[in-house]
């Protein structure tokens, strides 16, 4: 016997299927983004702007330092007060207990700076015909696995760890041998037999899906790194930025300075001999 599809069956799964491409195009662009053009933007940013950084961080440090002196010294000096040894080993823990804070921040830099270079030495660009591959494969394996596609939980819980690191890795070879193992453990979602329910119903949940992906991707990329991503492929604004930052380290070292100078006058005020 012969059955005809209704009309709106073939209407509906036509733009299930549309839908279902489009949602496997931005979930492949936010896998894009998440492991390969954000990670390698940030390396770019610290190898270029971030060693600056440090710079004007490491002198900035000193800055507070000798502040926090000058502001502690002053306390006891305008209180009437003469500024005693025991003061000094006062302010010296107290600022103690400050550069442990801030020898963090700078640790915290300086590994940002080199994980960067080293990042940026080791990483593996593929060709536009491999980058295709791989676009096509982690969308074919997002059909199967993805929870938004009705993933099937038991293959995702085996495979799709392994296809997220094997994407950001960039190896091809690995993400073709998952969507070997795995093609095979996944049934047919919605197909002509369905429902004109089922079939609208479907349609709608991806067009809402589709809608909250790209609203996802947008605001992705207001955020750092990627709304820099134009001024981080510019050699002229990498040097601006570059000589604003060597400006302000000049502007900080005066500072530290000015700061130095005002600590030892303060000291002098205070009746403390200073060696």
């Amino acid at each position: 016997m012969h059955l005809e599809i209704h009309p709106n069956a073939v209407r509906l799964l036509a733009q299930i299927d549309d839908l279902r491409q489009r949602v496997g195009d931005l979930l492949e662009e936010q896998a894009h983004l998440r492991s390969h053009a954000i990670p390698v933007l940030m390396a770019i940013y610290e190898k270029e702007i971030g060693a600056y950084e440090y710079a004007l961080l490491a002198v900035r440090v000193e800055a507070n330092e000798l502040k926090f002196r000058v502001e502690s010294l002053m306390q006891i000096i305008n209180r009437g007060g003469r500024v005693e040894a025991v003061d000094l080993e006062r302010i010296d823990a107290e600022v103690h207990e400050l550069q442990s804070v801030w020898e963090r921040e700078m640790a915290d830099k300086a590994r940002q700076v080199d994980a960067a270079q080293e990042f940026l030495k080791e990483i593996k660009y593929l060709s536009q015909d491999q980058e295709l591959q791989m676009k096509k494969l982690y969308r074919a394996l997002c059909f199967l696995l993805h929870p938004d596609m009705n993933g099937d939980m038991a293959l995702r819980e085996t495979y799709w760890d392994h296809v997220q690191a094997a994407y950001g890795a960039g190896d091809l070879v690995a993400l073709g041998a998952l969507w070997i193992a795995a093609r095979d453990g996944r049934g047919v979602i919605v197909d002509e037999r369905s429902s004109l329910d089922a079939l609208t119903a479907e349609r709608d949940r991806l067009e809402q899906l589709v809608l909250e992906h790209t609203r996802r991707i947008g605001q992705t990329r207001k955020n750092p790194p990627l709304c820099l991503e134009r001024e981080l492929r510019d050699p002229a604004w990498i040097a601006a930025k570059q000589e604003e930052l060597r400006s302000a380290q000049a502007a900080m070292r005066a500072r530290r300075d000015e700061l130095r100078a005002l600590c030892h006058q303060l000291m002098a005020q205070g009746a403390v001999q200073v060696h």
